[in-house]
Order: structure tokens, then C-alpha cells, then sequence
């Protein structure tokens, strides 16, 4: 924490909680493997034949560990027009515009 945040040893042993500190390490831990990723993708992207793929894939990983797939999905308008017609259909209170 302290050569991540600057922070004194005493800041931490005594305005740290518990539950803040396993989620400080796993900012920190995931900073980290960013930090090694930007480092990995700077070295070997002068190097491939298609560098938009490494950039791809790092993108793709950070929305699975970041439990973002759902930006990867098509909006599925037909869809959400048979959901409309079924809420009118029921009568419900919500209204459908």
C-alpha cells in the first residue's frame, strides 16, 4: 500500500479497515497487470503482422474480469418489441412507450 499509494505505514495499520484492504490489493493487483499488458502490447505490437489483435483481446479480457460481457452484446430490438407486447397484453402498470 505504501509504494503503491504514497500512504505512511501508520495511515495504514490504522485508517485501513479490513474489508478496504482486500479491495485495495485488488485495485492494486489489477492496475498492475494493466500496467503489464500496456508494457507487453508497447513491446511487441512494432512486431506482428496485425497489431490490433493484441489490443482486441487485452479489450476482451478487461471486460471479463471486469464482468462487463453484456458491452459485447447486440441490442436485440425485436426483442425488446415482444416484451412491450406482452407487458400491454397483460395489462400491467407499467407503461409502455
Amino acid at each position: 500500500m505504501a509504494s503503491n499509494y504514497g500512504w505512511a505505514k501508520n495511515d495504514i495499520l490504522e485508517q485501513v479497515y479490513l474489508d478496504e484492504l482486500f479491495i485495495l490489493s485488488r485495485l492494486i493487483t489489477r492496475r498492475q497487470i494493466n500496467d503489464y499488458k500496456m508494457a507487453l502490447a508497447i513491446a511487441t505490437n512494432p512486431h506482428t503482422k496485425d497489431p490490433k489483435t493484441l489490443w482486441r483481446t487485452l479489450e476482451r479480457q478487461e471486460r471479463d474480469n471486469e464482468g462487463k460481457e453484456y458491452l459485447d452484446a447486440e441490442f436485440d430490438a425485436a426483442g425488446l418489441e415482444a416484451l412491450k407486447k406482452k407487458l400491454q397484453r397483460q395489462g400491467s402498470a407499467i407503461v409502455v412507450k
